[in-house]
């Protein structure tokens, strides 16, 4: 029944009513005794019916406590306590094409509102709420080869999330699996290997761990069997303790311990039925004479330790700058007994200087242009040969002058570091500035009296024959 217009003040009252009536479980609401005067008993219905009747005292908005008293697509203002426009359930985004979705708080409808509204290949966007490239799960990683866990902070595929993603002997390093251990959680993969300072290692041939973690092998040595030798030869491998040719060892064939059958040899590592052609067999090891040094010329004519095989005969391992003299490796270029070439000596009195035989200047001075000099005082080779200062040679380094003062018959430099070099002549014969005048083409450092060098000189004043 429709109340009169003039009702409407009482609404409020009425929604008040109504929700005391749901809370308590009450029947509060009009009756005949609550009725105002002049009014009939069928316009006395209770606010509880009138809520329940979705209806207001006339026709505008629908008056609610919770959205749950709203349609799908409205919910409920808290100011005004009715229905208004704006989603409260996803059902009340069924027709909104691409935006399924209801944000509870915005109440309008979105595309996502957690990554598991999204396919496992994208993620909700928290600021858009559309669903956008980048994993939500490891499902939306299957695909990807060698990246199937998902980074659910980047949204990335990735390798692994910790170290229980990978194998044994690896460990999770920046999203990798990479090389590694931690004993006894992450166990190495390898039987032969040991787990040493997070990384898996093989004691057997470890140099840094030989035998055992943290045993390291000194200079000069390799690690074989779990026991450090001295380093082999190229082409050689250490075996029970020598060193072998693997390459056609019968006993040893291609590795320490490959031994090969009856009948066969062994051939670049290979155990064969016969030697290839250019090879002799000597003993089950195909060889070639002019250049095995254990069959060097012959079936069992090894070379000594160091030697090479050449043209079927031992000869010195040199370095490329040496030649071969009377069986032993020299430097032509400043050997004194073969100078030049083999068994060309020097006199005792000269040296090999590239291959030349020059005279020997002694200490101090080096053989410049075929005459020897004073490195750290000549002008025209300074420090080295060719090296030209004009200004002067001080201790093997081009002079750089602070100033200069001339006398009558002498004249004296004064250097940054206050030191003071003169030549010229004087008075007294010593060539010492003030007192010194021996006759000097080249400039002398000036020294105190017990033959030190004068240093933190800040002034030269230079007079006819006297400098102080």
């Amino acid at each position: 029944m429709q109340h009169p217009r003039s009702s409407r003040p009482f609404a409020p009252f009425l929604v008040l009513a109504a929700a005391l009536s749901l809370h308590c479980g009450g029947g509060v609401g009009f009756n005949d005794r609550d009725a105002q005067p002049g009014r009939d008993a069928g316009d006395g219905m209770d606010a509880a019916a009138a809520l329940d009747a979705g209806t207001a005292t006339d026709a505008g908005p629908s008056v609610c406590v919770g959205d749950e008293a709203c349609a799908p697509d409205q919910h409920c203002a808290d100011d005004t306590g009715t229905c208004i426009a704006g989603c409260s359930t996803d059902e009340g985004c069924l027709d909104a094409a691409g935006t399924p979705r209801c944000d509870l708080l915005g109440h309008m409808c979105v595309g996502c509102r957690i990554d598991p509204d999204c396919p496992a290949s994208e993620h909700c966007d928290p600021t858009m709420h559309q669903c956008v490239a980048g994993c939500s799960s490891d499902e939306g990683c299957a695909s990807t080869t060698g990246t199937s866990r998902c980074d659910p902070l980047r949204h990335v595929c990735v390798e692994c999330l910790n170290d229980g993603q990978c194998p044994d002997g690896a460990l999770c390093s920046g999203n990798v699996c990479r090389s590694g251990c931690h004993e006894p959680a992450r166990p190495c993969a390898g039987a032969d290997e040991a787990c040493c300072e997070d990384r898996c290692v093989a004691p057997d041939t470890d140099a840094q761990h030989c035998g055992g973690c943290g045993l390291g092998c000194a200079a000069g040595e390799a690690c074989s069997e779990g026991r450090c030798a001295p380093v082999c030869p190229a082409g050689l491998l250490r075996c029970g303790g020598v060193c072998v040719p693997v390459a056609n060892d019968p006993q040893h064939c291609g590795g320490c311990g490959v031994v090969c059958g009856a009948g066969q040899v062994c051939a670049s590592g290979v155990c064969v039925a016969s030697c290839p052609t250019g090879q002799t067999d000597c003993g089950g090891a195909c060889a070639t004479l002019d250049t095995d040094p254990f069959h060097c010329g012959a079936c069992g004519a090894g070379c000594p330790a160091g030697n090479l095989c050449v043209g079927g005969a031992c000869v010195p391992n040199c370095t490329p700058s040496e030649s071969i003299c009377s069986g032993a490796c020299v430097a032509l270029e400043s050997d004194r007994n073969n100078c030049g070439f083999c068994e060309n000596g020097c006199l005792p009195t000269q040296l090999c200087n590239g291959g030349r035989c020059v005279e020997d200047c002694g200490a101090g001075r080096a053989l410049c242009a075929g005459a020897c000099v004073d490195l750290a005082s000549d002008r025209d080779h300074c420090g080295a040969c060719g090296q030209v200062c004009r200004a002067g040679c001080i201790a093997g380094e081009c002079a750089v002058v602070a100033d200069v003062e001339a006398g009558s018959t002498h004249s004296c430099m004064r250097f940054p570091n206050g030191r003071l070099f003169c030549w010229g002549y004087g008075e007294n014969l010593t060539g010492r500035a003030g007192v010194g005048v021996e006759h000097r083409a080249d400039p002398v450092e000036i020294v105190d009296a017990i033959g030190r060098p004068i240093e933190n000189v800040r002034q030269v004043v230079a007079a006819a024959s006297r400098t102080c």
